[in-house]
């Protein structure tokens, strides 16, 4: 009977530290980056984690009503992290995207009415683009270049 308590007791604790394993499927809603989250066909809700074939981390993080709370994480099938979604209020705010190695490569930041884009290489910072919002549409942006010098980055 002990024993029979105990892997009871085991299987729910591992419930509660793995989380709920599905497909976790996601639907943009228009230009605001508003997701839909959807595990096994349902409005994700809770912590989920699916999984890659080999055992490995896919994609984890909680969510409320098929919306994501705070970071949803994204993995490389080795393990390594790929990116890290933040989200405020169900909208994606802010995207971090890293090679196989786990080096940065690409930041995006959404602000008020801006998307930001940092792109790095080996040595550090290369370029930024900002693009605006209008009501139409997305406008053309603007992009700096920068260059390692003099031990800092200037722009070119």
């Amino acid at each position: 009977m002990k024993r029979l308590i105990l892997i009871l007791l085991s299987l729910s604790f591992s419930h509660l530290i793995i989380g709920q394993t599905s497909e976790i499927v996601e639907i943009v809603n228009g230009h605001k980056g508003t997701l839909l989250f959807l595990c096994g066909g349902k409005a994700c809700n809770g912590y989920h984690v699916e999984f890659f074939s080999n055992g490995y981390k896919k994609t984890e993080g909680k969510f409320s009503k098929g919306k994501a709370v705070g970071i949803i994480k994204a993995y490389f099938q080795n393990g390594n992290i790929f990116d890290y979604r933040y989200f405020t209020n169900g909208n994606l705010t802010k995207v971090e995207t890293f090679d196989s190695t786990g080096k940065l490569v690409k930041q995006l930041d959404w602000k008020k009415k801006k998307s930001i884009t940092y792109e790095y290489g080996s040595g550090g910072l290369l370029s930024k683009t900002v693009f605006s919002w209008k009501h139409v549409g997305w406008k053309n942006g603007k992009t700096t270049f920068y260059k390692w010098e003099n031990n800092k980055w200037v722009k070119q």
